[in-house]
């Protein structure tokens, strides 16, 4: 197997190995080619012992096929040296040796063997050296999977000469036919560029220094004058692409009411999200760590007012498709043609930007985030619920039990707004509020509500006779739940639930008895819910 190759399967036991530092999960003996060579006669005396703990994991691997073939490839490797006469061979020690068992190895369980203080001291040495990785570490392990992926279509004669052309490499020669496990390197590769490319998305989450969260915040989104002093403290999360500042509020902060904090803390305007950004091409090639821009663009819009000082943008042309991240350093505009040269954070090799590539840069509204970035959850202090002293004149004379039900809007029968005689809009309070506020819970469908999911009765239609018994029971629980989930009503009184079958759907009629809280007020509720 080429060198290419070999260095790939490396990068990819580093890359793993830094997963599962950051997920806590188990190690194995593919995070650890290091330790291969040393264990050859302990995988020599214990084969059969081994194989058999390997062979119960082929169902559950990612490539069955391929652990398979590693084990009987191994296994005739056992059986040959065995024979040998010649016991000092380790054949373990070939550089090959770990990309042709590679499923193997990755199937073995570090704590199968019995560890000594160098073998130890090889693993928290590795452990100590992957949890320091940087975006470097991570273009060139991104590097070898490229290149490994290249040499094994090569390899075996699966070269593609557009993207040979694209990136100005040479194809090397065809050697062999394609088996099932080269197609399986192939796709293990692809796969692992993909993951890298994740990571690299967001390099500045990388533990390879420590910052401010809210300088950071008030960096990403170009507002140094933000207030963020309020805040005791906050966490970066990872904006899963088509998420809104609602939903993070929700899953965060418990409230999507709550998202204005977090667009706060980021320093963030509307429109608060852009994924898609605008791509702006370069007026020429790249020097060193300066790229020129065109004064207006092809709609005739200012490009001065696409970028600013630390904000980060995304290089790419048609040889380098996946985007570079840099934050700009300096803009200088260049008096009467007022083209843009922007000064680039980075090495300076933005030679390799070329006009004739259709090199530009990617670039997103300011004060926005998008998947691309982390986003700060700001923590705050519980203000908790002060009392409202304002207390509207009509509920002054109210027993408490009605001043507890609440003012809300009142609806009429057909669920729209009402108004007073003097055009003014009705409100609803008292009793009345609390036999609306029940009623509206028992005729809206559970999941209506994109802010309260949890609101309503579920949806019973298109239930099957054989069923009505179960969803009876499902719409009676829902039904006492509602009502002990709402602190106005203290319990169910009496609760009815008949299948009416005089429709040609079917539906289930409905009443029942609720208790006012503190005071012996009852509300009768009589209402239909379809079931076919």
């Amino acid at each position: 197997m080429t060198t290419a190759v070999n260095e790939g399967f490396e990068a990819l036991s580093r890359f793993k190995l830094w997963v599962k530092i950051n997920n806590g999960d188990a190690l194995d003996m593919a995070d650890f080619p290091e330790l291969i060579s040393l264990r050859w006669t302990f995988f020599r005396d214990n084969w059969e012992y081994l194989k058999d703990q390997v062979l119960q994991q082929i169902p559950d691997a990612d490539y069955p096929d391929r652990l398979k073939h590693d084990i009987e490839a191994f296994s005739r490797l056992i059986e040959v040296q065995r024979s040998n006469t010649n016991r000092s061979i380790n054949p373990l020690a070939r550089s090959s040796a770990f990309s042709k068992y590679y499923a193997l190895w990755a199937a073995t369980p570090i704590d199968v063997l019995p560890l000594n203080k160098q073998e130890t001291k090889i693993i928290q040495n590795k452990l100590n050296e992957i949890g320091r990785y940087t975006r470097s570490d991570f273009v060139n392990i991104r590097k070898h999977f490229q290149l490994a992926r290249d040499s094994i279509a090569d390899t075996i004669g699966l070269s593609d000469a557009d993207y040979n052309a694209s990136f100005s490499r040479r194809a090397g020669a065809e050697l062999k036919d394609a088996k099932l496990k080269d197609i399986e390197s192939i796709q293990i590769f692809q796969a692992l560029i993909f993951e890298c490319d994740t990571v690299l998305a967001n390099a500045f989450s990388l533990s390879s220094s420590t910052v401010d969260p809210f300088a950071l915040a008030r960096a990403n989104a170009n507002n140094p004058g933000i207030n963020i002093s309020t805040y005791s403290s906050g966490t970066f999360v990872k904006m899963e692409f088509g998420e809104s500042l609602q939903s993070l509020a929700a899953k965060y902060l418990g409230d999507p009411d709550r998202w204005m904090e977090i667009a706060i803390a980021n320093g963030l305007k509307a429109p608060y999200i852009d994924e898609i950004g605008e791509f702006v091409p370069m007026l020429s090639s790249g020097s060193n760590t300066l790229i020129n821009i065109a004064a207006f663009d092809s709609n005739g819009f200012l490009n001065s007012e696409k970028f600013f000082i630390g904000q980060p943008i995304f290089l790419s042309s048609d040889v380098y498709r996946f985007p570079e991240q840099r934050e700009i350093i300096n803009i200088t505009e260049v008096p009467i043609s007022n083209e843009l040269v922007i000064e680039l954070s980075g090495e300076p090799d933005l030679h390799r930007y070329q006009l004739a590539d259709n090199a530009g840069a990617r670039v997103y509204k300011q004060n926005t985030l998008n998947s691309n970035f982390l986003v700060l959850i700001p923590t705050v202090g519980d203000p908790g619920n002060p009392p409202n002293s304002r207390e509207p004149f009509f509920l002054q004379s109210k027993k408490e039990d009605e001043k507890k039900a609440g003012v809300d809007l009142f609806l009429n029968n057909d669920l729209d707004l009402s108004f007073t005689s003097s055009n003014d809009i009705k409100l609803s309070y008292g009793l009345n509020n609390s036999t609306q506020a029940i009623t509206l819970k028992m005729i809206s469908e559970q999941g209506q509500l994109f802010r309260h999911p949890s609101f309503g009765l579920p949806a019973l239609q298109g239930t099957k006779s054989t069923e009505r018994e179960t969803a009876q029971q499902l719409l009676a629980n829902s039904i006492v739940q509602l009502v002990e989930n709402d602190d106005r009503f203290e319990r169910i009184e009496s609760l009815g639930i008949e299948l009416d079958n005089t429709t040609e759907t079917g539906s289930f009629l409905v009443q029942l008895v609720v208790r006012m809280s503190g005071s012996n007020s009852l509300v009768p509720i009589s209402f239909s819910v379809k079931a076919g």
